[in-house]
């Protein structure tokens, strides 16, 4: 449960009182919670079976093309983590060369790293603390 300190006890204050109908916060936000179909079990026996269970196997490539469909484009690719892998895979499309400058959010480090295979230079931009 969260717990309201001082501060947000005056800005909740402040809110409610400005807006009258103000929605209750939610008590708990669950984290990877997966959506269960039915079908999960089925379908890793199948991958145990054909003796593929990591990327580029016929799972994959149904979830190519369903997300080609969706989006109507003409190629859909999946990644395995949004902050490694899909900034790689932006990078080398964007053809990034040594000396160009990239600017990334404060909130990680990991995209510097990667980034820093091609000898880009990475900047990381000062916010303060009124401005977030």
């Amino acid at each position: 449960m969260i717990q309201p300190n001082k501060a947000t006890a005056c800005v909740r204050h402040t809110l409610c009182s400005a807006v009258p109908t103000f929605a209750p916060e939610p008590e708990h936000i669950p984290f990877n919670r997966f959506c269960k179909v039915g079908t999960e079990f089925a379908y890793i026996q199948q991958a145990i079976d054909a003796m593929q269970i990591s990327g580029d196997g016929r799972f994959t490539a149904l979830c190519h093309e369903i997300s080609r469909k969706r989006f109507g484009s003409r190629k859909a690719l999946l990644t395995t983590s949004l902050v490694l892998h899909a900034l790689e895979m932006a990078a080398l499309l964007l053809d990034i060369q040594p000396g160009d400058e990239v600017i990334i959010p404060s909130f990680t480090l990991s995209p510097r790293r990667m980034l820093s295979y091609c000898a880009a230079h990475v900047r990381i931009p000062r916010i303060s603390v009124p401005t977030r």
